[in-house]
């Protein structure tokens, strides 16, 4: 699975299953083939309810993916940034191909566009930077979905002749002073890149390829934790509403549906934030309306066993106050029927009292 912003990586694998015939071709329809077929088994649930448009709106969100991106803020510059970010997170990687590239220029006597295999590694390199800088609404741990492909590219033959090109014109006489210079200091370039990543990673302990997930001290995320605590406690047809950007996994975790088609307030309940990997920009905010009433009223009339919930829309997203606060009549809700149950991490769980659990203390007044 990835961001829907490698979606540009379908343009150079489509022109490379194009250019190829025979063999390549059948495992190209092969690998196309296994793709359809995940799919199906992905998508018979929805077909069956008659709600595929609902899953590929979830696949391509347009609009709310319109939404989302045009409320960010950045600078004008970002495409600059984010490229830059690239290079600061895989140089090793980004400096074979880049070697790879200058290739065909540095190790041949008439310098002109790479043809062939060299060509398909222009443009697939191309789609990987594209789709690496995401738009405007960009973060750092995105890069992570790029590291299967530049692995890939770094390993695959163009690459790897590329630079053996380099290495022959630096030692082969014949090539005259300024090839065999410019050979020496694509290498050393290489070489460099490399060498300092790997320090980096074996010996400063360096790591800010993804963001990953605080732990409990017994290894459990917080939301593994609430999960479990959460479906030990409920009968399957219990249902658990999340708030919050770290609670949403609890869902998955507990087995647990929400009470509502809204389980994810962002966007939604809410505007989304607008910071970015380039600007602060400023957190979400209460968004008025009839799907807030809704919600509300769905919410009272048959309250979820329990309401967990995050921080994170002040803590990750910069609300100057938690959009929740400002639900009137959910916020009494909470206060009046829930109770404090339990803590993981940044969690806090809510116990509807009118559902005490079969087992565990019960706690007091609702706080967050």
């Amino acid at each position: 699975m990835c961001k829907q912003s490698a979606a540009t990586l379908v343009l150079p694998a489509a022109w490379a299953f194009w250019r190829t015939n025979g063999p390549r071709a059948r495992c190209g329809l092969f690998a196309v083939a296994g793709g359809l077929a995940a799919f199906s088994a992905m998508a018979a649930p929805y077909a069956v309810r008659g709600e595929i448009g609902a899953l590929i709106g979830g696949i391509v969100p347009v609009s709310l993916g319109r939404a989302y991106v045009a409320s960010a803020s950045a600078p004008t510059d970002w495409p600059l940034r984010a490229a830059a970010q690239l290079v600061e997170t895989f140089p090793s990687v980004v400096a074979l191909l880049v070697a790879a590239v200058l290739a065909p220029w540095v190790a041949t006597r008439r310098p002109g566009a790479p043809t062939g295999a060299g060509f398909a590694l222009w443009v697939v390199v191309a789609g990987i930077a594209g789709a690496a800088m995401g738009g405007a609404r960009f973060y750092l741990h995105y890069l992570v979905q790029y590291v299967p492909g530049l692995a890939l590219l770094a390993a695959s033959g163009p690459c790897l002749r590329g630079v053996a090109r380099l290495v022959e014109t630096a030692r082969d006489r014949a090539c005259g002073r300024t090839r065999r210079a410019a050979a020496g200091v694509v290498l050393a370039f290489v070489a460099l890149a490399c060498a300092g990543e790997s320090t980096a990673v074996l010996f400063l302990g360096r790591h800010h390829h993804e963001a990953l997930p605080r732990r409990l001290e017994d290894g459990r995320t917080a939301a593994q934790a609430a999960g479990a605590h959460i479906a030990a406690r409920t009968r399957p047809a219990d249902t658990v509403q999340a708030w919050g950007w770290t609670a949403w996994p609890v869902y998955f975790w507990a087995h647990r549906r929400a009470p509502t088609p809204i389980y994810k307030p962002m966007g939604v309940l809410t505007t989304f934030n607008t910071n970015s990997a380039f600007d602060v920009g400023g957190g979400p905010k209460l968004r008025e309306g009839p799907l807030l009433d809704a919600f509300v009223e769905a919410f009272a009339e048959a309250p979820p066993a329990y309401f967990v919930y995050s921080p994170s829309m002040v803590r990750a997203f910069g609300a100057p106050v938690d959009p929740l606060l400002r639900i009137e009549g959910l916020a009494r809700l909470l206060s009046e029927r829930y109770v404090t149950e339990a803590v993981f991490g940044d969690l806090v769980l809510l116990r509807l009292r009118a559902a005490p659990p079969t087992g565990g203390a019960s706690g007091g007044a609702p706080s967050w």
